[in-house]
């Protein structure tokens, strides 16, 4: 049998796969970790070393933030971003007036030299562009810039395949997180936890701190390709969606986030928190088991000494 003859046989046999790839990806869980899930089952399908994930960053038009990362050194992942400069760049152009749904960027890569360390930006050739639309406006991408072997020749056509078919899912599932408002608190003083408190000290709350600074150092370890900054960003948005409208959550900026919720919205404490720790591995897959979270409970203070007191606790 002739080489001709061996490509026309195997031809089924790869498209047979791709379909059955693409029902697979049908079958994933709509949660808010789908985006993630599709994410990494598309690096193990086309055999990706180096990718990022972005998402246009909450509230802001002018630029996306890097999701997740895989293959990176760590001087890169915390570097990846596409500000207004990127998204002025011929790639986000092409993007933009053609509505096109994959491309790749082989020339002129220096522009992108900002974004990358000296020894990542060395190793780069080509870059590979999968992009995801809602209302013929781009929202996501993925960028690969190393692949295990080389591309499928017609990789253009399943790019646009998966970003035709998902594009609507991972909008939806990305929505709640993007719609929830974080109050990041750069400096903190007794007059903003006042503030916090007293807005709903009218009602029977739970009044308790989560620390998260053992289970970023966790997820850092596991080589997750998040910048630490990220994750806590994405964790926060996962516990606000899951709290529900009109609970507090306050980003204390030390890692730690205060949590004051209406007791007759949120009875059990306990179940709450084991929901917060069992959603995690659903937006972590480096999560093997849900995460034991540090928490600690306090009263609604009475006196200045008791507002000094939680404070400084908060701040430890």
């Amino acid at each position: 049998m002739g080489l001709l003859d061996r490509a026309r046989e195997t031809l089924p046999d790869v498209q047979e796969e791709w379909n059955i790839f693409l029902e697979s990806l049908e079958t994933l869980n709509r949660g808010v970790d789908f985006s993630i899930v599709l994410y990494r089952k598309l690096i193990s399908y086309f055999d990706i070393d180096k990718s990022a994930l972005f998402f246009r960053a909450e509230n802001d038009d002018q630029g996306f933030k890097c999701l997740s990362a895989i293959g990176y050194d760590k001087t890169t992942v915390n570097r990846l971003r596409l500000d207004e400069r990127a998204l002025d760049s011929e790639v986000f152009h092409v993007f933009n007036s053609e509505k096109r749904a994959a491309l790749s960027s082989s020339q002129d890569l220096s522009f992108f030299n900002n974004y990358f360390s000296s020894r990542e930006f060395g190793l780069m050739d080509d870059l590979y562009w999968l992009a995801f639309l809602h209302e013929e406006k781009v929202f996501s991408l993925i960028l690969f810039s190393q692949w295990k072997a080389f591309p499928p020749e017609d990789w253009e056509l399943l790019f646009s395949e998966v970003s035709k078919r998902f594009s609507e899912t991972v909008y939806i599932s990305r929505k709640p997180l993007a719609a929830q408002k974080t109050v990041s608190v750069q400096r903190f003083s007794d007059k903003v936890l006042k503030s916090f408190i007293e807005e709903r000290s009218t009602r029977n709350v739970h009044l308790f701190s989560i620390d998260l600074s053992g289970l970023i150092d966790q997820l850092q370890s596991s080589g997750s390709g998040m910048n630490r900054l990220n994750m806590k960003k994405e964790i926060i948005s996962v516990f606000r969606t899951m709290s529900g409208p009109n609970q507090g959550l306050l980003d204390l900026d030390n890692q730690k986030v205060l949590f004051m919720l209406d007791k007759e919205r949120i009875p059990d404490r306990g179940l709450f928190i084991h929901q917060l720790s069992s959603s995690l591995p659903l937006l972590f897959q480096d999560l093997t088991e849900s995460p034991a979270l540090q928490t600690e409970d306090f009263t609604i203070p009475e006196n200045d000494d008791d507002w000094q007191t939680l404070t400084e606790t908060l701040l430890r």
